[in-house]
């Protein structure tokens, strides 16, 4: 993804912060779509929004952004939209999870407060092995993926970044819940952040102060 477009980033990561409000699945943009998971055992329902004036069996291919949270696809869309209205950026491909289970997906220790946590590992493995090849042969992706994912999705980012760097050119955590099972995230990071240098991989975190003690 081309330097410019980390303002687009930026200014989303602000915006989805702030925000509270979410979108109803069925209002949300773009082409619904599913994948049938055999690593997940389920069906997974996806939202694929294509850059406007997008022609089938053009030759042009374009970056991936891809949203873990059905609540910030729309939101995401009208930022890219008002950025690229602006000349500042060029247009994407926004590929949009709908949610199953957050905790089971996002998380990757198991924690008792939370039955069904510590499944990020199979979510990881879901995006490798299925879903990214199923977007870059079923859409004009160039192979330049961006994961955004908020709260306990911020999370999954940085366990995707330490665990899978070369999935994504670009991870980006919007006030991620890092107090999740007692830091357990931060202590992987001190890790595991170290062996990254040189993979020229960015990773963009914003926040804000103070948490309740309960994903919000």
């Amino acid at each position: 993804m081309k330097t410019r477009t980390f303002l687009f980033l930026s200014i989303t990561i602000a915006v989805i912060v702030s925000l509270s409000g979410r979108a109803a699945a069925q209002d949300l943009p773009g082409k619904r779509d599913s994948i049938n998971s055999v690593i997940l055992n389920e069906k997974r329902v996806i939202q694929v929004i294509l850059p406007d004036g997008y022609k089938a069996g053009s030759a042009t291919k374009y970056d991936v952004l891809y949203i873990i949270d059905d609540w910030n696809i729309k939101l995401g869309r009208d930022i890219q939209h008002f950025i690229f209205d602006e000349h500042t950026m060029p247009p994407m491909i926004i590929v949009g999870l709908l949610n199953v289970d957050r905790d089971r997906d996002f998380l990757p220790t198991h924690n008792n407060g939370n039955k069904t946590s510590g499944g990020a590992d199979k979510f990881l493995k879901f995006f490798k092995e299925e879903l990214i090849p199923y977007i870059d042969k079923s859409y004009p992706s160039d192979g330049d993926n961006t994961l955004f994912g908020h709260s306990f999705g911020g999370v999954f980012v940085t366990y995707a970044l330490l665990n899978e760097p070369q999935l994504f050119s670009n991870y980006i955590a919007g006030d991620p819940s890092y107090w999740w099972d007692n830091g357990v995230m931060l202590k992987q990071v001190k890790e595991k952040l170290p062996s990254l240098a040189g993979k020229e991989k960015a990773l963009y975190i914003g926040g804000r102060e103070g948490h309740e003690g309960n994903e919000d």
